[in-house]
């Protein structure tokens, strides 16, 4: 969302000179209805020298990963959090989230396990598995269902316990 980004406004951007059909959509309404697959052709014809800057490399990340297009976003986020120290953590997040799709895989899952949340301990033991490390994948697929019991969130336990699950019938081909 552009709210997020300091300074970021219409003309900054460089949209206030491209041309809208009547009735089209621009990038940035686009964005904020989270039509990414609309969102990125509409980035792509903005100027060049618009699209370079920090803040729409971001945007335009954003628009790839959630159009389905991961590895698109890495390069795009490439170096972002020192151009865009207020959104490092989001840059990083995002990053594992598109690694955990287009690889590399262990870097993703160095990620997601250093967080507390069951919901990421199951993206680590996701992106271990892609990465063929079997026993890692195992400890935090298992730190997950723990995790998420501790929290006395039953849809989160229940969620754990499914992707736990689902790594195991895979591993062994069942």
């Amino acid at each position: 969302d552009m709210a997020l980004l300091p300074g970021a406004t219409p003309e900054a951007a460089g949209t206030a000179n491209v041309a809208l059909a009547p009735g089209e959509m621009s990038w940035i309404e686009a964005v904020r209805l989270e039509r990414w697959s609309d969102a990125g052709p509409r980035i792509d014809a903005l100027p060049e020298g618009n699209r370079a800057r920090p803040e729409m490399r971001y945007v335009r990340a954003r628009a790839a990963i959630g159009a389905g297009d991961a590895a698109r976003a890495l390069p795009l986020l490439s170096g972002l959090e020192a151009q865009l120290p207020l959104l490092a953590d989001d840059v990083a997040r995002w990053r594992a989230e598109a690694q955990l799709v287009a690889g590399p895989y262990a870097e993703a899952a160095a990620y997601f396990a250093k967080s507390t949340k069951s919901r990421d301990l199951s993206k680590a033991a996701v992106a271990y598995d892609k990465a063929g490390d079997a026993a890692s994948s195992r400890r935090c697929a298992d730190l997950a269902v723990t995790t998420a019991a501790k929290s006395k969130s039953v849809r989160d336990e229940a969620r754990a316990r499914m992707e736990r699950a689902r790594l195991l019938q895979a591993r062994h081909g069942n």
